[in-house]
């Protein structure tokens, strides 16, 4: 008797020759399901979406803790890798003009809001806009300021957290 497959579920498969787990994400018209995995290439980490016949997956069983304690702990594979290079060149246009990786820590907030709300709003105004003196998408200036935001918020956002208990 099949497995039956819904999508959201977790299965492993052989790709390339290497057996990998990923999850459905669609169902094709043919029957086939599309599975969205992560891969290692040449030590990079690439998102891949593959699709797969039913008779060459299996379903894998919950993720145990007895083995590996990572309940509650973030799942960084969720976050589209797209963002990653996109602040990236953000901040090595930022180093090259100012000369410092750290000193964007120097900076108060409210600045990062500003700019934030910036390109904000070159971005809804012209979605693929690039930023006239960097020339780079309005949208990963956006990215790159909300990143600034989150590091420099974290550890008010732990503290309302803990009181709310």
């Amino acid at each position: 008797m099949s497995e039956k497959f819904k999508i959201g579920d977790i299965v492993e498969f052989t790709v390339e020759g290497k057996k990998t787990t990923g999850k459905i994400v669609d169902v094709e018209d043919t029957g086939w399901y599309r599975i969205q995995t992560h891969l290692t290439k040449n030590g990079a980490l690439i998102a891949r979406s593959f699709c797969v016949p039913t008779h060459n997956m299996r379903k894998v069983s919950p993720i145990d803790q007895k083995i590996k304690a990572d309940a509650g702990k973030p799942r960084l594979s969720l976050v589209p890798l797209e963002i990653l290079p996109a602040i990236a060149r953000v901040r090595e246009y930022g180093i090259t003009k100012y000369g410092d990786s750290e000193g964007w820590r120097k900076v108060k907030p409210g600045r990062y809001i500003d700019a934030l709300l910036r390109h904000v709003f070159a971005f809804t105004t012209e979605p693929l806009g690039l930023d006239d003196e960097s020339g780079l998408p309005h949208l990963w200036h956006v990215a790159t300021n909300v990143a600034f935001l989150c590091e420099m918020y974290k550890d008010k956002f732990a503290k309302v957290s803990k009181e709310k208990g």
